[in-house]
């Protein structure tokens, strides 16, 4: 059985990156789109805008793919790290645009409530 998941996050956040882009304010809101495949496997998408709180740069954007794999690394344990995220970004900050990989390694059954995921 095939199952969405669909996710909207947003919160305040301060960046730079170096001297091309000094220090600034923003307001980040993504939305995410994940399909599961089969019990080990979730493919998504996610796109969100950073809205300028101040006036030091413009607004940007970001818009990514991620593939997930649940279980790789062992199934022991609640704690346990287990679970591997790989994701292909694109972001766009005033006059830049950066492209990047992601790995990330974790165990989305640390909390209870995440559990039936």
């Amino acid at each position: 059985m095939r199952r969405n998941t669909r996710g909207i996050t947003a919160g305040v956040a301060t960046d730079s990156y170096g001297p091309t882009l000094p220090r600034a304010w923003s307001l980040p809101i993504d939305v995410a789109f994940h399909n599961r495949f089969n019990e080990r496997y979730t493919f998504g998408v996610h796109a969100g805008r950073q809205v300028a709180l101040d006036d030091v740069r413009s607004s940007g954007w970001n818009a990514g793919v991620d593939l997930r794999t649940k279980n790789v690394l062992g199934e022991e344990g609640r704690f346990h790290p287990r679970d591997v995220v790989v994701g292909l970004d694109v972001t766009r900050l005033a006059d830049s645009t950066f492209v990047g990989v992601t790995i990330g390694v974790g165990n989305n059954h640390q909390l209870h409530w995440w559990e039936r995921y």
